[in-house]
């Protein structure tokens, strides 16, 4: 709102020349006011806790073809990755955020011949 008003004060006081240095104060102004250079953030996720494997958890035998949930045997902690994108010339950047995490599952406590879909 800032930006409007002093570029039309300026314009009235010196044309275009005053109009643009209305409007650069004005912008000036109203990034102050509102907050308008600062970087927009992406959803996160609050835990980061990931399925967990305990000491004497069964492994099931399988024989034939079966839906099986699995369990992890082995994980590092989940990963947050934060990436600043865009921004420049009056817009705001944004921030967003992707995650990864290396995990061993066991399956069977047989050897499997195939797995048909994960």
């Amino acid at each position: 709102m800032a930006t409007v008003i002093l570029s039309a004060v300026g314009t009235y006081l010196g044309g275009p020349i005053g109009s643009a240095i209305g409007a650069a104060i004005g912008q000036q102004i109203d990034r102050a006011i509102i907050g308008g250079g600062k970087a927009r953030e992406g959803p996160r996720i609050k835990e980061l806790d990931i399925q967990t494997s305990s000491y004497g958890t069964q492994v099931p035998a399988i024989f034939g073809a079966m839906r099986v949930a699995g369990t992890v045997i082995w994980s590092t902690d989940l990963i947050e990755t934060r990436k600043k994108s865009g921004g420049g010339k009056g817009r705001p950047s944004a921030i967003n955020y992707s995650y990864s995490a290396s995990f061993a599952v066991a399956l069977s406590s047989r050897p499997v011949a195939r797995i048909g879909r994960i």
